[in-house]
């Protein structure tokens, strides 16, 4: 589905985040009993956190393939070039210089073709979360800022343990054992950052 924009894209991962609580933590969000948590509740809590990932990872990859796209288009429709494409130069489009009689132009599109195609198969061959490196590599290649707050990383690295951990069946056991409030606090976080991260995108100029 194409990206219509970084606002749309956080409407959609709010709804989504909202969806999985009510589907996965509304009974536990109760509350709580004096009894420890069951396996049932610890496997739906570890649900909600690897499909809560999933939701951000979505996200993110929206959002850099909506800014991507501006790239590309300010240049190609308009010669126009801002931060985000000379951050998409510098960063994603070394190449040779050519043999042949090339306009500036076409230097610059041919560059931003090898960016682009560099960041496509980020996007979209390597399948690779939403860790704050992983956020770098998507954004910061397209000129737009991470946030860095320390309180939303925390977070946001404890939604990627979780759901590493989770997704490759160590629930019991996990190094990152979660009650389902925390996980709220924690999804909760990420999707602060989120908003920060939309913020920072509307800011960018191609």
């Amino acid at each position: 589905m194409a990206s219509k924009g970084p606002g749309l894209e956080l409407i959609r991962l709010r709804k989504a985040i909202a969806d999985l609580e009510a589907t996965f933590l509304l009974q536990q969000l109760a509350p709580p009993p004096l009894s420890v948590p069951s396996r049932s509740d610890q496997l739906a809590t570890t649900a909600f956190l690897v499909m809560a990932h999933a939701a951000f990872e979505y996200f993110a990859e929206n959002v850099a393939q909506w800014a991507l796209g501006r790239i590309v288009d300010s240049w190609t429709m308009k010669q126009r070039i801002g931060r985000g494409t000379a951050t998409l130069l510098l960063y994603r489009g070394e190449r040779e210089l050519p043999e042949t009689d090339e306009s500036v132009f076409d230097q610059v599109r041919l560059a931003l073709d090898n960016g682009k195609q560099t960041l496509s198969k980020l996007l979209h061959k390597e399948n690779n979360g939403v860790s704050q490196k992983h956020l770098r590599a998507l954004f910061y290649s397209v000129g737009i800022e991470v946030p860095t707050d320390p309180v939303l990383v925390s977070s946001l690295q404890r939604l990627v343990t979780a759901r590493h951990e989770g997704a490759h069946g160590k629930v019991f056991g996990a190094t990152v054992v979660m009650s389902a409030q925390d996980a709220k606090i924690v999804v909760e976080d990420c999707l602060k950052l989120a908003e920060k991260l939309v913020t920072s995108a509307k800011a960018s100029r191609p």
